[in-house]
């Protein structure tokens, strides 16, 4: 199911927090376009089957996606204008995972689009640390690793 606007807005007018407010601001101005779909089309490697990347706008019954990559959406004073992807763009093999994601935004928030670029880190102790978005939990490790390395043969 797609959220309206309304239950994904940030506190903060023009500020993301737990919510987008770029993706609040284009459910908020076209909320017809609020499908998710795992595109396997990218603009550094063309057709990757292997590596989807998440779109958000509407398949048409032509074979047409409307609308735009979704992290580039949530980039800060993104513009909301969209797209036009065809058959060209691999759409024949592109997966409808709408349900999906936004069960998982409305759960994890920003941290649903971004991953670990998003997380709202809480230090729980100097080596503990919680985000306050999805929940992820990290503990710092030292590690430490040999290196092989050359040296000059004294003549």
């Amino acid at each position: 199911m797609i959220p309206k606007h309304s239950e994904i807005r940030p506190a903060v007018r023009g500020k993301s927090d737990f919510y987008s407010w770029q993706l609040f601001r284009w459910m908020r101005e076209k909320p017809w376009l609020g499908q998710v779909y795992a595109g396997t089309w990218n603009t550094f490697n063309g057709v990757d089957r292997e590596n989807p990347v998440l779109y958000i706008g509407l398949m048409d019954d032509e074979g047409w996606f409307h609308g735009k990559r979704l992290r580039a959406l949530c980039t800060h004073r993104e513009s909301l204008q969209s797209w036009a992807f065809g058959p060209a763009h691999d759409t024949a093999h592109w997966k409808d995972v709408t349900a999906d994601f936004w069960a998982d935004y409305l759960q994890r928030g920003v941290c649903a689009i971004h991953g670990d670029f998003a997380h709202n880190w809480q230090y729980l102790s100097a080596d503990h640390r919680r985000c306050h978005y999805c929940g992820k939990e990290e503990i710092e490790q030292t590690v430490y690793t040999s290196l092989k390395v050359w040296e000059a043969k004294a003549a």
